[in-house]
């Protein structure tokens, strides 16, 4: 911008028109150029401004840590300066001002005049919070210890589902015996809670402290929640009257319960209820529940339990999967898992998955050859397992005749980390083929072809007559057991064909026992059957009637017999009629039959028996020979009754 020549005495207008003009522009132009300067000024002085916030914000922590030093971290007392730069006089003046902001969404409990110092009974104040927050729809927050001695009373209206969130980092406290929540109502709608943000139930080990009345109260949903020595989130016994039988809908996710006398949850029947993503220990015992519909425990760990983690009877859609079991039952010896008497349940309707959990047996268990750390009474029809890892035995069932190859096959593929353990029954983890003429023996062991048929006719039942408490034989490794009702046709087992060559000997090996609870036995005839299903051989067997299934095996090595044309041969083993009619209740059970060429069968290549007066002992026609304490060999006519009667045979050394 160039100077503009002053005017000169006497100069026209019209000359000096020029230099005004050139004023003019230059006066515009140092305006535009005053109001750019103006205005990068204040963007200065803003930058200025917030530097100097910044650096009071700053140095009221520094002013804070210097006059507080020695009383506090530097970190805590910057926690006292919110993103706004505004300093409380502590910490929690901070975060008392946090909680009213967050009253606004959850009310404080405290306001309802709860005290929440953990000694004085609050009951009563937190039963009115309670009935404001349902009559009003509003969540309730608990951000200290309570103290409650007696029973909250969750009233609510039939039809009313709206849920009430009960949320905080407190605690609810009862160390005397009964339900922390109940309903007086009696539409059983009481329930539709929510627990949840790290809130902690409290009680004392051993008081008989229960959170909830599971018989009123449904719905209940626990979110990362905490139990410390709470003995039973709910127990339901089967003693109670319909509609109060029974609990429904409870779910608890993402929750830690450690300590605690008894089952943590204990009922008679369970409908929807969840245990995932979450931890258990250091307790007595895990979940008793004996009709099972629609219950989970997954991805879970569960460790260092006095008792089982599970222990149920039958039901529907129960799964145990995805779970981390170590060290439990550790006191008791008992399983994991249990299922028991199933008497009064279809077992045929049961449907249990248990798939892919690691099962850590304590030092006890592993040293223990007998221990299993899953047991059945009898296996479901419709039971999936699968991808189970385990370093002690894993799998026992106490009537085995129930135990099916589908079963075994997939049984064999479990991962046994520990040898000389075994995947089911005393079965090891790696399955025998057994070769030869083997027959119904390879029922003991996986194969690809069916083993035998069970001859059909009215009133046979596969399933076995079994009194409660009876259990089958240890020595027993897998039978079929055949239970027949008042049959006028045939009733046994035929086995698969097997190839047999004219001019040899064969004998037909058999181990098992008929049973009849009262009255005469049936007799048990052996035949071969031609391809035209024509008989060419056939015996009788005189087995001992065996009343109860626990009762070991008899095994025969029958006559020899010779066929007139090689070609395939089935074996069947019938109960025989008695004027056309087979006696209700009767048995048979086979565990074992083999054709062998020669003149003596055995069960094993070479025969080993037991040598005890109540053993697999052997037996010559009607004469028992068995090894007496002393080791002195005796023979008796019959069997014996206890380990010193009947004659030790002759002189021996």
């Amino acid at each position: 911008m160039a100077d503009v020549p002053k005017l000169v005495s006497g100069e026209r207008l019209k000359d000096a028109f020029p230099k005004i003009n050139q004023a003019i522009d230059n006066a515009n132009e140092a305006k535009k150029e005053s109001g750019q300067a103006k205005t990068e000024s204040n963007q200065a002085l803003n930058v200025a401004n917030q530097a100097n916030s910044t650096a009071g914000g700053v140095q009221n922590q520094l002013d804070t840590l210097i006059i507080e030093s020695g009383t506090s971290d530097a970190e805590t007392l910057q926690a006292r300066t919110d993103s706004n730069n505004t300093t409380f006089a502590s910490l929690k003046v901070r975060l008392d001002s946090r909680d009213a902001m967050f009253e606004e969404v959850a009310l404080n409990v405290k306001k309802f005049g709860v005290k929440g110092d953990g000694v004085t009974d609050d009951t009563a104040k937190l039963q009115v919070a309670f009935n404001y927050a349902i009559a009003n729809k509003k969540d309730l927050y608990i951000g200290s210890e309570i103290l409650v001695n007696g029973t909250i009373d969750i009233v609510r209206a039939t039809g009313d589902r709206d849920v009430i969130n009960v949320r905080g980092s407190g605690s609810l406290i009862k160390n005397n015996a009964g339900d922390m929540f109940s309903s007086s109502g009696t539409n059983r709608n009481g329930g539709n809670i929510r627990f949840s943000g790290g809130l902690t139930f409290k009680s004392t080990a051993g008081a008989g402290t229960r959170i909830l009345n599971g018989a009123k109260l449904i719905r209940i949903y626990f979110d990362n929640v905490n139990f410390l020595n709470v003995d039973s989130l709910l127990v339901v016994p089967r003693t109670n009257v319909f509609p109060y039988d029974y609990i429904q809908t409870i779910y608890l996710s993402d929750c830690t319960v450690v300590g605690g006398i008894g089952y943590f949850i204990n009922t008679y029947t369970a409908y929807d209820v969840s245990f995932l993503h979450s931890v258990m220990e250091h307790r007595d015992a895990g979940f008793n529940i004996e009709l099972f519909h629609s219950v989970r425990i997954m991805d879970s760990v569960i460790e260092g339990m006095d008792g089982r983690v599970f222990m149920g009877v039958s039901g529907r859609n129960l799964i145990i999967s995805d779970n981390y079991m170590e060290a439990n039952a550790r006191v008791t010896n008992q399983p994991y898992i249990e299922f028991q008497d199933f008497s009064t349940v279809d077992v045929n309707s049961a449907s249990v998955t248990i798939q892919d959990n690691l099962i850590i047996g304590s030092p006890e268990q592993q040293e223990n050859i007998n221990y299993y750390a899953i047991k059945f009474k009898t296996l479901f029809t419709n039971l999936i397992i699968g991808g189970n890892s385990c370093d002690v035995n894993l799998y026992q069932v106490t009537l085995k005749h129930t135990i099916t190859p589908e079963f075994l096959k997939v049984a064999y593929r479990e991962r046994i980390e520990r040898s000389g353990r075994f995947c089911v029954n005393t079965r090891p983890s790696q399955p025998v083929i057994l070769g030869g003429q083997s027959l119904l023996r390879d029922v003991r062991i996986p194969f690809l072809e069916t083993v035998g048929t069970v001859i059909t006719n009215t009133g046979i039942n596969k399933v076995a007559d079994v009194a409660a408490n009876v259990t089958l034989s240890t020595t027993s490794e897998l039978a079929m057991l055949l239970r027949v009702v008042n049959a006028t046709a045939q009733a046994g087992f035929s086995t698969r064909k097997v190839k047999l060559s004219s001019s040899t000997k064969y004998v037909i090996g058999i181990s098992g026992y008929t049973r009849k609870r009262s009255g005469a036995q049936p007799t048990t005839i052996v035949k071969v059957m031609d391809s035209s299903n024509n008989v060419v051989w056939s015996t009788s067997l005189d087995w001992e009637n065996k009343k109860d299934v626990g009762k070991l095996d008899d095994f025969h090595s029958l006559t020899p017999f010779e066929v007139s044309n090689t070609g395939e041969y089935c074996i069947q083993v019938e109960l025989d009629p008695t004027d056309g009619l087979i006696p209700a209740d009767s048995g048979l059970y086979i565990s074992g039959l083999t054709v062998q060429a020669g003149t003596i069968a055995s069960n094993i290549n070479s025969y080993k028996m037991e040598s005890a007066w109540n053993g697999e002992h052997l037996m010559m026609g009607n004469y028992s020979l068995w090894i007496d304490g002393n080791g002195k060999l005796r023979v008796k006519n019959g069997r014996p009754t206890n380990d010193a009667d009947g004659t030790i045979v002759g002189t021996q050394v």
